[in-house]
């Protein structure tokens, strides 16, 4: 298991002192309209929080969320006048769901217990849900089972999978590092008559398409079932909540799509969210995931972290899901085990 050793700036109090005035956690409600969308992608980045914390994200939620008849809180949280952190709830009666994580500045991660205490009394009784698929944040099963009034509901172990590249010195060493197939077959896509593209935000819709039949080809070959029509709705509206964070990769060859990618960049974070390719694709697949891969190494000169995937420790398959567990450890993947922890909080009388 990976430990968890993020970077962070030195606290402005000695961890003593934080657990000592924990007490003093307040909660502070928040418009979405009247944000600084600015100041509020910064304080994620500096957290290291996901897309979902992305501002633009959190806007194209509450419209979708609305639809529902749900509704989207966005909080923050101060001590002794410093804010020291933020989060967005999808909120329906009496359910919460956490969109992402509970964002600490770097340095205040000793007052997560007394931060999420400080928010679940003041958003009062009712069921909660902690933690997504790609949050790779530790798991908070014990801190939030230690609270005042917490009943457990359900407890689902994640394994996200992450390309961590701060382990090498260079891209070189990195890339040496993955397996000879894997270089193979990307030298075999290099060395082809083939053409690559990028784009972001709006300038992604006409990859949509040929990326929606590659996935719906993979998925047929595998004898998997994939709702086409539903898929690309749902892809569409990723991007047109979050445009300037989302991205898409497209492998052609002699105007056919070979091989595509769908996913998000924001701070040092890279999502590879999904993709597909055709089944003789002269190394286009590995072509592609090579340069997604150079590309988040550049954006973030070695810092960041290219996310691939998750497993979900109750459902997974090791027989069904043997190729797709290769290919990611094929790029030097690390596994950070996390939980989505589903509870409910009954303060007593």
């Amino acid at each position: 298991m990976d430990t968890w050793d993020y970077p962070l700036k030195q606290p402005h109090h000695s961890l003593a002192a934080l657990r000592k005035s924990a007490a003093s956690v307040t909660v502070v409600p928040l418009v979405l309209t009247s944000l600084r969308a600015a100041e509020w992608d910064a304080f994620s980045k500096e957290c290291r929080a996901s897309f979902r914390s992305a501002f633009s994200w959190l806007r194209g939620w509450a419209v979708r969320s609305g639809l529902r008849g749900r509704k989207v809180r966005l909080f923050e949280l101060r001590q002794a006048g410093l804010k020291i952190g933020q989060c967005a709830l999808d909120i329906s009666g009496q359910e919460r769901i956490f969109l992402d994580r509970l964002s600490l500045r770097p340095g205040y991660e000793a007052l997560w217990t007394p931060s999420i205490q400080a928010l679940i009394s003041h958003l009062g009784p009712g069921y909660y849900r902690y933690g997504w698929e790609f949050n790779f944040e530790q798991s908070r099963e014990h801190e939030i089972q230690s609270l005042p009034g917490v009943r457990i509901v359900e407890n689902r172990p994640i394994a996200v999978q992450v390309v961590e590249f701060s382990q090498w010195s260079t891209w070189n060493d990195y890339w040496s590092s993955t397996s000879n197939n894997t270089r193979r077959n990307a030298k075999a896509g290099e060395s082809a008559d083939l053409k690559m593209s990028v784009h972001n935000g709006l300038r992604s819709l006409p990859d949509l398409l040929a990326i929606n039949r590659l996935r719906a080809h993979m998925h047929a070959r595998k004898g998997l079932s994939f709702e086409a029509i539903s898929t690309l709705k749902c892809t569409l509206l990723d991007m047109l909540s979050s445009p300037e964070h989302f991205l898409t990769g497209l492998v052609t060859g002699h105007s056919t799509p070979l091989a595509g990618f769908c996913g998000y960049e924001f701070g040092e974070l890279t999502y590879y969210m999904a993709g597909g390719c055709q089944k003789c694709n002269t190394g286009a697949a590995w072509y592609l995931q090579k340069h997604m891969l150079h590309r988040a190494w550049e954006r973030t000169s070695g810092s960041g972290r290219y996310v691939v995937g998750y497993l979900d420790r109750l459902s997974y398959d090791e027989a069904a899901n043997s190729g797709l567990i290769r290919s990611r450890r094929a790029i030097k993947t690390s596994d950070y085990e996390t939980n989505i922890v589903s509870f409910e909080w009954l303060p007593a009388a």
